[in-house]
């Protein structure tokens, strides 16, 4: 079966000699029922992959509904647990198979008011504050108005 770009092809080629005057007309119905014949295949194929697409997409939302549900459980048990040792005064507990415990987090920077910190730490093309060097300052002890250093504290589960 030729494809629809060949009956495509073939199908102007015969419009150009019926312009000339020959008579093809026969011809050009053929291939017309070939085209139309081809054209409700290919709408086929479209309307079935457009479903497909759409029960991937249903599917995927589904998935992505699930996993924010189960996400959020988990962190309600994490911050339980936390909780429990903080409010216990317990740094770690063993618990069987698992070792919980509370550990700090890496130091992090805090900006509290942009327009106040200095411009040498922010970097271009655009103005943005340059955290990583506005954090070593702060480390080392330097005051930047505008920023302070945190440091939270986290579950941790072994």
């Amino acid at each position: 079966m030729p494809t629809l770009y060949e009956l495509t092809n073939d199908f102007q080629q015969v419009q150009l000699l019926i312009e000339e005057g020959a008579d093809l007309t026969d011809t050009l119905e053929s291939i017309e029922m070939v085209i139309e014949d081809k054209l409700e295949g290919y709408g086929k194929v479209i309307r079935n992959l457009e479903g497909d697409i759409a029960s991937y997409k249903a599917e995927e939302k589904r998935l992505a509904d699930r996993r924010k549900t189960i996400e959020n459980g988990l962190k309600r048990i994490k911050d339980s647990a936390y909780e429990n040792l903080k409010n216990t005064g317990k740094k770690s507990v063993d618990a069987g198979t698992f070792k919980f415990s509370i550990a700090k987090n890496p130091a992090a920077v805090q900006i509290v008011n942009e327009s106040l910190i200095p411009q040498d730490y922010f970097v271009t093309p655009s103005p943005q504050i340059d955290k990583t060097a506005l954090k070593e300052a702060l480390k080392t002890g330097v005051e930047v108005t505008g920023a302070a250093l945190i440091q939270g504290e986290s579950l941790r589960i072994k």
